[in-house]
């Protein structure tokens, strides 16, 4: 554990442009009005896919960046300037492979890359293969930063229990999941799924869970925001309304370290009986 508080801002906002440049400056005065907003700031969350939102497999193609490029060496002077710890969003990597990755990085107070995270699962439901045009992370994200040990997650993956799980079992302090998460169709409006997803996470594996969402109209989609701090209980301390915005919230491990020992969701378990 590397702090008692974390100093946290959640960022929510909407890819509602298909130019990556014009959503960079977007998501750059927000981190700006976040920092605003809190001093001493330890952390800023935003949303996967802040850079575009693509409509077509080739369009991501086209509009993908490598990593280290353009949007996260812009990113990663912002982090230095604001001397925070910056978790600027998923983007549309590209790669060898003749797929994209949709993949985050933790940028430090520094201004460097200290970890990157590709999304390990994919959305191929309800007639949709994402697997089709987009490659999957092979390795469960767990960063030691300064504020601590942190798992990051990306959109679906938040309905697999098994994630959270095993990120807090090797002794994550902190998760910070990011999704662009639509309101549904064909199915009913998913808003109370995100809402159960999030603070089920923080409650079961009794934890700091920070959640940032998109909002707005985003090349077809129809992301709602709800963007959410969610503190071991189960609670969520602070949630954002349906427009572009920061919450906050200061993370206290200690509170959670009690929840952890009162309750003993996590060393009370039976694993030896789990899987057999």
């Amino acid at each position: 554990m590397g702090k008692r508080w974390i100093r946290t801002a959640v960022c929510q906002l909407g890819a509602e442009s298909s130019n990556p440049e014009e959503n960079l400056n977007r998501a750059e005065a927000l981190v700006r009005e976040a920092a605003r907003g809190m001093p001493d700031l330890d952390l800023i969350l935003l949303p996967e896919c802040v850079d575009f939102l693509a409509r077509s497999p080739e369009e991501a193609l086209a509009q993908a960046q490598p990593i280290p490029g353009p949007y996260t060496m812009r990113m990663s002077r912002l982090a230095r300037d604001l001397h925070v710890n910056l978790v600027p969003g998923s983007i549309t990597e590209r790669t060898e492979s003749g797929k994209v990755r949709n993949t985050t990085v933790w940028i430090n107070r520094e201004g460097k890359i200290l970890g990157r995270y590709s999304k390990l699962h994919l959305f191929d439901a309800l007639n949709y293969r994402e697997s089709d045009h987009v490659q999957a992370g092979d390795e469960i994200c767990l960063l030691d930063t300064d504020i601590g040990r942190v798992g990051i997650q990306i959109c679906y993956d938040c309905r697999f229990p098994e994630l959270a799980r095993t990120q807090v079992l090797k002794g994550a302090d902190l998760l910070c999941v990011m999704a662009c998460f639509p309101l549904g169709a064909p199915l009913p409006v998913r808003t109370e799924h995100w809402d159960l997803l999030i603070d089920s996470m923080a409650l079961l594996n009794q934890t700091w869970v920070c959640a940032a969402n998109q909002f707005g109209a985003v090349a077809g989609q129809h992301p709602f925001g709800r963007s959410r701090i969610t503190d071991p209980w189960g609670t969520a301390v602070a949630v954002a309304g349906g427009r572009p915005g920061v919450i906050y919230g200061v993370l206290d491990l200690e509170y959670q370290q009690e929840c952890r020992e009162q309750v003993g969701g996590l060393h009370n378990r039976r694993p030896e009986l789990y899987f057999q």
